[in-house]
């Protein structure tokens, strides 16, 4: 009995475990995050890259909209004084700044010539939470414009505007139309002069940006240049939480990838001079802005990032980051390959980057099953076309792979309900010898051919398989938005059909219909496994348990996790049952008898005599 209760205050504990991490107080600790506070006072200026002053609303900025209270760009120290920064007038002459509109079969942008800058990337092929395009720019100041520090002063191009080098205002790419150049040129005196030519593709995310300058002083000789992305990335999902809990910067340096989390902290300001760096890049939970230096290696790298409170336990993170590169001469001849887009894996990993790095697919053993229920899963789905059925047919192929596991579980678990009724009388035997118990309960075993880890085993190798499908389900962009059917409309977010107007401690406030359909599964299933009464219990706590834990998972693992229980009751009541025999000892081997001679006539003889008179 107490046996039986130990394994239920463990299995309670296990319970509540799996419920915690579901929680926000866990996801707060695990992202490094805490009760966010409001700012006392306005976060301190970065040294390295220019600052911004955010609102504390921060609202997403909507297609065809500018951003209210836009933030304003403010210079780095070396800039702040009036009387060291030299004015345009000085150096540059005077452009009107002008906005190009681009539209391919993905995006739509719109780049100013002030910068120049990225100022607007509507996504046509993935909605928001208010059904229109995804809009990535949260500040359309600073988006991949440079800078020169010298000796006495630096040049920040974010401040200047450019001429653009065409008479259009507005391109449209598509089959015949397949690419389309944009050259945005500064030319200032003594010779000094600035050019970014962008070079845009109708069917990709990601462009060439090719950086030249001519006619540098030796004041800016031997310093490094920043490639800048400063205006972060916007909100894209409806769950901001969720979203910002995967909101990071990211670098690969040789091999190594690092990621950068400002977490709850007002400020975050990392300077890596030293670094040789392949890439840069700022992501939220589905896209990513990445800027990768091809001609040369980039030789540090500065990296901001900002948290803003949008509620007492709800921060928005903003990240900037500049890759610094050297000036070795008098001008500069860079190419860098620019991704703004979608963090798909099939879609990054083409390039051969290594951006697909920055992807969550779980810790080191779990990696390869991630990418292969990734790739099952994708696969499906160019046949059927929707992840719902895809998840069905997954489901269905998983059993049938792990069916000769799964048989071996449960015909272990009706052998060990046969013996139920011995081991209750063993317990109760020797309940003040617990040693003796032990010896009775594995000799039992022995003599009836059963092990007891074999129930538990295939159940255990079934795990990496689930916690790959948890990270696929919640991380990855194929099933944002996966329509099934009814009111399961994404299959990367709960199923709410009804918000309750308060929060339930582990529950939260959404009322769920998958979660309860998998609970009764799990009833059912448990009621059809366990016979000892002692274990009655856990009948009934373990669905309890899993349907809250899974309210808030996404719909496509409940889903799975649904049908896969659902599978199990019916492999469990069709499954051969084995017959438990008690095995019988092995038959003592007779004696060899030592050889006899050879029986003479006479003793024959004498034999078939006695057998006459008998």
């Amino acid at each position: 009995m107490n046996t039986d209760k130990n394994a239920i205050i463990g299995l309670v504990l296990v319970g509540l475990i799996l419920v915690f991490t579901t929680t926000d107080y866990y996801k707060n600790w695990l992202f490094d995050g805490q009760v966010p506070q409001a700012y006392d006072s306005a976060p301190p200026v970065d040294p390295s890259l220019s600052t911004e002053t955010i609102p504390d609303d921060s609202p997403v900025i909507k297609p065809g909209q500018e951003q209210p209270n836009q933030p304003s760009l403010s210079r780095s120290s070396v800039q702040e004084s009036e009387t060291e920064q030299p004015s345009a007038q000085m150096l540059f002459p005077v452009h009107e700044e002008r906005i190009v509109t681009l539209e391919t079969d993905k995006y739509i942008a719109k780049i100013s010539s002030k910068g120049p800058s990225i100022v607007s990337w509507l996504l046509k092929d993935y909605p928001g939470p208010d059904g229109s395009p995804v809009e990535l720019i949260y500040d359309p100041v600073g988006n991949l414009s440079l800078t020169f520090p010298g000796e006495n002063d630096s040049l920040t191009f974010a401040d200047y505007v450019f001429e653009l080098r065409s008479d259009r205002d507005h391109f449209v790419l598509d089959e015949n139309t397949r690419t389309q150049q944009l050259v945005f040129v500064l030319e200032g005196k003594n010779g000094l002069s600035v050019s970014q030519t962008f070079t845009f593709k109708n069917d990709e995310y990601a462009f060439d940006l090719d950086v030249q300058a001519h006619g540098l002083g030796e004041e800016y000789r031997g310093f490094k240049y920043l490639m800048n992305w400063s205006g972060g990335l916007n909100r894209t999902e409806k769950n901001i939480q969720e979203d910002m809990n995967y909101s990071k910067a990211w670098t690969l340096t040789g091999d190594d990838i690092e990621s950068f989390d400002v977490s709850t902290d007002k400020i975050l300001v990392e300077d890596k001079s030293d670094w040789t760096i392949k890439w840069g890049a700022v992501r939220t939970k589905y896209f990513t802005a990445a800027i990768v230096p091809q001609s040369r290696e980039g030789q540090g790298v500065t990296i901001v990032g900002r948290t803003i409170p949008l509620a007492p336990e709800l921060l928005f993170k903003k990240y900037s980051i500049a890759l610094q590169m050297p000036v070795v001469s008098n001008q500069v001849n860079d190419k860098f390959f620019i991704y703004l887009g979608p963090l798909q894996y099939t879609i990054v990993s083409k390039y051969g980057f290594g951006l697909e790095k920055m992807m969550d697919f779980g810790i080191f053993l779990i990696r390869p099953i991630s990418r292969l229920v990734l790739y099952v899963l994708t696969f499906l789905y160019g046949i059927i076309g929707n992840y719902g059925l895809v998840i069905i047919v997954f489901s269905i192929l998983v059993k049938l792979v792990l069916y000769p596991l799964t048989k071996k579980s449960f015909q272990s678990m009706k052998e060990m309900q046969k013996l139920q009724p011995v081991m209750a009388e063993l317990k109760e035997k020797y309940a003040d010898n617990p040693q003796k118990m032990n010896e009775e309960m594995m000799a039992l075993y022995r003599n009836y051919g059963v092990n007891p880890l074999s129930g538990c085993m295939p159940m255990l190798l079934q795990m990496p398989v689930l916690f790959a499908l948890f990270v696929v389900f919640r991380s990855t962009i194929e099933l944002r938005g996966a329509y099934f059917f009814g009111w399961i409309t994404d299959l990367s977010a709960p199923d709410t059909v009804y918000q309750l107007p308060f929060s339930l401690p582990f529950y939260g406030d959404g009322v769920n219909i998958l979660p309860l359909i998998m609970g009764l599964t799990m009833y059912l299933q448990q009621k059809a496994t366990i016979s000892d009464p002692k274990q009655k219990a856990m009948i009934y706590l373990m669905p309890a348990l899993f349907t809250f834990m899974f309210n808030n998972f996404p719909s496509g693992l409940t889903l799975y996790y649904t049908l896969f229980n659902i599978f199990s009751v019916i492999q469990q009541k069709y499954v051969p049952d084995t017959p438990l025999d008690e095995k019988q000892p092995p038959p003592e081997k007779k004696k060899k008898q030592a050889k006899t001679k050879p029986k003479s006539r006479m003793d024959i003889y004498k034999q078939q005599a006695r057998s006459r008179k008998k």
